[in-house]
């Protein structure tokens, strides 16, 4: 009986590891190469400029916040229209 709980013990927590390795999420696929780096970078500036103007600036700057704003997000559409018109290198 003693020797019965340690064996039974061993064999739940074999269990228990492969329960988990059948449960864990596949592996990512590695990620694939940008083919335009400068646009791309361009668009996380500009992702970034959104952000801080939205959330870090209190103040509406007598209406060219909104101004701003809205010039960034036509830039963003127009550098992704960019990224699908050129296509790949």
């Amino acid at each position: 009986m003693v020797r019965a709980l340690p064996q039974f013990l061993a064999g739940a927590l074999c269990a228990a590891v492969l329960a988990g390795c059948a449960m864990a999420p596949p592996p990512m696929a590695p990620p694939v190469a940008n083919p335009h780096p400068a646009i791309a970078a361009a668009q996380a500036h500009i992702g970034r400029a959104i952000y801080i103007l939205k959330y870090r600036t209190g103040h509406d700057f007598a209406g060219h916040k909104a101004a701003a704003l809205r010039f960034l997000q036509g830039a963003n559409r127009q550098l992704h229209e960019a990224m699908i018109d050129a296509g790949p290198p």
